[in-house]
């Protein structure tokens, strides 16, 4: 749960933004697999627009990402298109 200062979805985009700069400080534990310090990932330096500024950015990040995928599926279906059609005209 995220403190009351903060937005989660605005968390959750900035911790995606920032996947290199966390995953930097992830070290090997003791069973082999990756883990992050608490210490050190609660020591990251986080913008802290108001929570109207962080809802607005969330808002606003989530609007591209549908906008994304909306677009990358119409790409999608138009190289299929173009595939159909290159087939159909080329080998008859």
């Amino acid at each position: 749960m995220c403190a009351e200062d903060y937005d989660p979805d605005f968390m959750m985009y900035w911790l995606q933004a920032s996947g290199s700069q966390v995953l930097s400080i992830a070290d090997v534990a003791n069973h082999g697999t990756k883990r992050i310090p608490t210490e050190l990932l609660f020591g990251m330096s986080l913008p802290t627009p108001s929570i109207g500024e962080q809802r607005e950015i969330a808002t606003m990040a989530f609007a591209l990402e549908e906008r994304t995928s909306r677009e990358a599926a119409a790409l999608s279906r138009l190289s299929s298109l173009k595939s159909a059609l290159m087939s159909v005209l080329l080998t008859g």
